[in-house]
């Protein structure tokens, strides 16, 4: 009796021991990956180069509901890195209606126009010379095509775009100073002006002629564009973190957020010609962005998929600090 207890105490201790083994492996797998997804994030972090202080403190004290669990609360720090321009609150009359600033302050107007006070320059996530290569290739300059850049924000490298030859621009932004920015970057020399540049009637009512260029600057919201563009109004668009953005004013609501974002990816299927090209540089929301584009896909064909791609002149994609996306307008 004695010598069948301490067999069977010696066999609990035995599964006891092979449970804490499994245990301590499956621990070790779980640290490895956390640590390898940390480190990715590091790099990402350290390379978008955003590091003012004072917006850094502003970000970590306001943001600590969305970004955090997009990113399954890997920290507020990866919050400062954040890059995303314009979304929000609309007068349009479809129910566009600000987060509190409890869910998202990514889309709500005074968190941008304070960000873009404290950062008044920052090219989100690359510069024009790490993106031509792979834009120009979908969308040449020869053709001098209608090009529309959302949430034009503090990205001054977009200048250097206007001046490789994309002069036909129309660029907007939902924070006025965040088109402040933008006016301040391309100088009265490149800046569309004309009688009604304040208001948001219809572009074919104004008096700029089709051909005409010059840089057009409006504030104006991502998920509805319609008392700025027609139909058809644009060859492509090329965005950078809007689009991220947008889903992340979503807060921790993802139908809400997915929701948002399609609105927008809506609105680019309105104003884009068939025929046409959306690029988007995208990064923490990269694979939503994505998905958006398939809600509706007799609509979009994809072109790049956000994977490793090398242009046929040898430019590859790892350059840009985050992935690279292009859609066809069907």
């Amino acid at each position: 009796m004695n010598k069948l207890w301490k067999h069977s105490s010696f066999s609990s201790s035995t599964d006891d021991h092979q449970w804490c083994t499994i245990s301590i492996f499956i621990i070790s797998i779980l640290l490895f990956l956390s640590d390898v997804g940390n480190a990715f994030h590091f790099v990402l972090r350290e390379k978008t180069q955003f590091c003012c202080t004072n917006h850094r403190k502003m970000t970590a004290k306001t943001n600590n509901n969305s970004y955090d669990s997009i990113m399954n609360g890997r920290g507020r720090r990866q919050q400062q890195r954040i890059v995303s321009t314009s979304i929000s609150a609309s007068s349009s009359g479809n129910n566009l209606v600000e987060p509190d600033e409890n869910t998202s302050n990514y889309g709500r107007k005074e968190y941008w126009n304070e960000a873009y006070k404290e950062e008044e320059e920052f090219s989100w996530y690359s510069g024009w010379s790490d993106i031509e290569p792979f834009f120009t290739e979908l969308v040449p300059v020869e053709s001098k095509p209608r090009v529309l850049l959302p949430g034009i924000g503090n990205d001054s490298t977009m200048v250097e775009m206007y001046d490789y030859g994309y002069t036909r621009m129309k660029a907007f932004d939902y924070a006025s100073e965040g088109i402040e920015c933008a006016k301040r970057f391309f100088g009265p020399q490149r800046l569309f002006i004309d009688s009604d540049s304040r208001s948001n009637t219809p572009i074919e009512k104004k008096t700029r002629k089709d051909d005409e260029e010059g840089v057009d600057l409006r504030v104006a919201d991502a998920r509805d564009l319609s008392l700025l563009y027609e139909d058809n109004s644009f060859d492509a668009v090329l965005e950078k973190g809007t689009l991220d953005a947008v889903f992340l004013s979503g807060g921790k609501d993802k139908k809400v957020a997915g929701e948002q974002l399609q609105m927008a990816v809506s609105e680019l299927a309105r104003i884009v010609r068939t025929g046409g090209i959306v690029v988007s540089i995208a990064a923490p929301c990269a694979d939503a962005v994505h998905a958006a584009f398939f809600v509706e896909p007799q609509t979009w064909k994809t072109i790049r998929d956000g994977n490793f791609y090398m242009t046929e002149e040898g430019y590859t994609s790892n350059n840009v600090d985050a992935k690279i996306f292009a859609w066809e307008r069907l």
